[in-house]
């Protein structure tokens, strides 16, 4: 049992694609059998480099999870795990729309440079309830 309460924010996600620096994908091992999934898709993944600097990956181009897993290890990434895919893929970098998403979202990661930035509208954040 892990003490969550210490967290403003958990993300699920998988497969795994980096381990320890080496990677490591295996998605169907991992319960994961979604075809769409295995297959060659756009991509987005989160990872950590060994310094624990944050690396958001993201791809338009339709790639297996191991292509996508090479990419972020030769992006210095340590640790990481695959998001989503498809037309799941949006980026908002900057007050720039970078890539649309093909779809309504119902679910967004937003990540600021600082915590003050963050704690001012944190409060807003939170769905509202029809």
């Amino acid at each position: 049992h892990h003490d969550w309460s210490g967290y403003d924010f958990a993300l699920c996600g998988g497969p795994q694609l980096i381990h320890d620096g080496r990677v490591f994908v295996d998605a169907q091992q991992e319960g994961f059998r979604d075809r769409h999934m295995l297959s060659r898709n756009p991509r987005i993944g989160i990872g950590f480099t060994k310094g624990r600097q944050l690396v958001i990956a993201v791809t338009r181009s339709r790639v297996y999870l191991s292509k996508f897993a090479r990419a972020m290890r030769d992006l210095g990434v340590w640790n990481a795990i695959n998001l989503d895919g498809g037309s799941s893929i949006g980026l908002y970098y900057k007050g720039n729309l970078v890539i649309k998403p093909g779809r309504v979202m119902t679910n967004v990661m937003l990540v600021y440079n600082d915590r003050k930035q963050f704690e001012k509208v944190k409060d807003r954040l939170t769905p509202a309830v029809h």
